[in-house]
């Protein structure tokens, strides 16, 4: 009987453990990524809750973040326009339940995720703990059916920001377009890219038969 115990005992104590480590990595190492591109999704998410209605939604991946220019749109409707735009890794309805955080009555909510046959799952676990970090308020975004496929991938995610952590080398900005600091208050990242002039001459043709 008190074989018994113990072994129920450890299977109680083992699970217990590694969560309370969990939520201190959480509390004491993170954020690790505040400077990623995914991180822009603090400020987005922000700027949705600041906006007051009508304004417009925009709900998709790196297609929207990448290619929509905010104010353009806002000097032609006369409201605000909020880009969610993020990463198609995160899945499609990850980018659905952002936008749930602040619509209201009277407010345009246009969807143009780069595809549509997803599973309705998140589709990078991971990438999901990397965006979200410690900014317990952006849980609302989780669903209970991501719960599963999130706690899965707790472990890997905090053994990242743990040897981050102890290496000093989070939290770094990085150098290129996909940085947090590229976007502008909308959510359009703005950085300034490179691009082959070549794919844009006016001398080379296609033609279609």
């Amino acid at each position: 009987m008190k074989k018994f115990l113990l072994k129920l005992l450890c299977l109680v104590a083992i699970p217990f453990g590694i969560f309370v480590l969990g939520f201190l990595c959480l509390v004491f190492a993170a954020p690790q990524y505040k400077y990623s591109y995914n991180a822009s999704l603090i400020d987005k998410i922000d700027f949705l809750k600041k906006s007051p209605s009508p304004k417009i939604i925009l709900c998709g991946n790196s297609n929207l973040a990448f290619g929509i220019n905010s104010k353009l749109m806002e000097n032609e409707f006369g409201m605000p326009v909020v880009n969610l735009g993020l990463h198609g890794g995160l899945g499609n309805a990850f980018h659905e339940e952002a936008a749930k955080l602040n619509i209201q009555a009277g407010d345009i909510l246009i969807v143009c995720h780069s595809w549509y046959s997803d599973d309705d799952k998140i589709s990078d676990p991971l990438l999901a703990w990397m965006t979200l970090e410690n900014n317990f308020s952006l849980y609302k975004i989780l669903r209970r059916k991501d719960f599963f496929d999130m706690a899965k991938s707790f472990p890997k995610y905090t053994a990242k920001i743990m040897l981050l952590w102890i290496t000093k080398k989070g939290n770094g900005i990085p150098s290129d377009c996909y940085t947090r600091t590229g976007f502008n208050k909308n959510g359009d990242l703005i950085y300034p890219r490179e691009y082959d002039k070549n794919l844009f001459d006016d001398s080379v043709h296609s033609f279609v038969p």
